[in-house]
């Protein structure tokens, strides 16, 4: 790749630090990018003015960029909270958590609320979860019967969320959530969490891949008290999403830390073709190549490297098809809006051709038909009169044989 005509924008005295310290600089860097900041500005103002949503769900595909859209909210809601802190130090302005793929492919509650109490700094936490705690306190021994059960870590949650009062719960990777059998099982799972927000009376904002949007249309009541919020790729049949892709290109390859600026725009189909204009899954390549190239002491991230680090065409594929599924839930069906009207008893938006002709349209038509028939070149609707006789309406009938 050859030099570009923009400098770099790190600090160059990262080229005398170490690897370490130069990745950290790229892992840490983030582009302020059109769809970042605009599904920003909805998570938002919902998490202000929830107008009766407890749950809010960022859908979105693998790698477009959820966590660090979380990142950039928890930071701003930490800000946010400064001037509070002072008067009520036990406040936590949000909590973030992390749900993780249960090992039998199962979500268990249970082991979900003991991260929650340990990402909320429960002190009694340990007793709570720990079966040697209290032998080691002198408490009474406990036996798998005494255990805490589901009940009690989530009464110590729903307390634990009462005094620490965060102004939102954070859930990453919320799609395990679904890992669950059958479908009546994932509705009562589905309605547990819309209680436990109503409970705590906190706004949940779960991230996760658009298997959260099965989640949503599962139960209407959970839909009433839920915003679903789209956070979409960057298209290439879009000429706005490609020039804002191009823009993170060059973002990224002016933060690059090396000797020499590897030029990313020029080759932004390959760049797109490899992400499917997902900018999480562009850093991380981007940051895969880096390594590479700084371990070889490379002074630029050559197209043979980006080539070796590049998600494979099994992964792309299957990548794109869990896209283009998804992105149906987003799209607008207007057949299926008229036949949903139709089922509330309302008239249909669309109208026929017919129906969408007005009788000033209709009269119109009829007066330039008229001068048509009457102008210049144009023939009457009746027959020409026949040399030497009279004009005639009748049919000419051919001969019968």
């Amino acid at each position: 790749m050859g030099r570009t005509s923009k400098p770099a924008l790190f600090p160059r005295e990262l080229l005398e630090q170490s690897n370490e310290a130069r990745r950290n600089y790229f892992r840490a860097y983030t582009v302020a990018h059109p769809t970042l900041a605009s599904v920003d500005h909805v998570v938002w103002n919902a998490i202000h003015e929830p107008a009766g949503a407890l749950l809010i769900l960022i859908a979105g595909p693998t790698g477009v960029g959820k966590t660090t859209l979380l990142d950039h909210l928890e930071q701003r809601l930490c800000e946010e909270a400064l001037p509070s802190l002072a008067q009520n130090p036990g406040h936590l302005p949000v909590v973030k958590l992390l749900a993780a793929a249960p090992a039998l492919r199962q979500f268990k509650w249970a082991d979900f609320f003991t991260r929650a109490l340990l990402a909320i700094r429960e002190p009694l936490v340990d007793a709570k979860v720990n079966p040697q705690a209290l032998v080691t306190s002198g408490g009474p021994a406990f036996t798998p019967r005494n255990r805490s059960d589901v009940a009690t870590l989530q009464l110590s949650w729903e307390h634990a969320v009462h005094y620490r009062h965060p102004r939102a719960v954070f859930i990453d990777e919320a799609q395990h959530l679904g890992k669950i059998g059958g479908g009546s099982s994932l509705l009562g799972q589905l309605d547990f969490l819309k209680s436990l927000a109503i409970l705590t009376n906190t706004i949940y904002v779960l991230a996760g891949t658009y298997e959260l949007l099965t989640l949503d249309v599962l139960s209407a009541q959970l839909g009433r008290r839920t915003t679903v919020v789209h956070f979409p790729r960057y298209q290439a049949t879009n000429k706005d999403d490609v020039r804002a892709f191009k823009t993170v290109l060059q973002a990224f390859q002016r933060h690059l830390p090396v000797e020499e600026m590897p030029d990313l725009v020029s080759r932004w189909q390959d760049c797109y073709a490899c992400t499917a204009g997902c900018i999480g899954l562009l850093k991380e390549w981007l940051l895969k190549a880096l390594t590479e190239a700084l371990e070889k002491s490379a002074k630029t991230i050559s197209p043979e490297t980006l080539a070796h680090h590049a998600p494979s065409l099994a992964f792309r594929e299957q990548m794109m098809t869990e896209i283009e599924e998804g992105e149906k839930g987003f799209s607008y069906d207007e057949t299926a809006e008229d036949e949903l009207r139709k089922r509330m008893g309302l008239s249909t938006r669309r109208k026929s051709k017919e129906e969408e002709t007005t009788p000033e349209e209709t009269n119109q038509e009829q007066k330039t038909a008229k001068k048509r028939a009457s102008s210049v070149g144009h023939r009457g609707p009746t027959h020409d009169p026949v040399k030497g006789g009279a004009e005639t309406d009748e049919h000419v009938h051919e001969p019968t044989v």
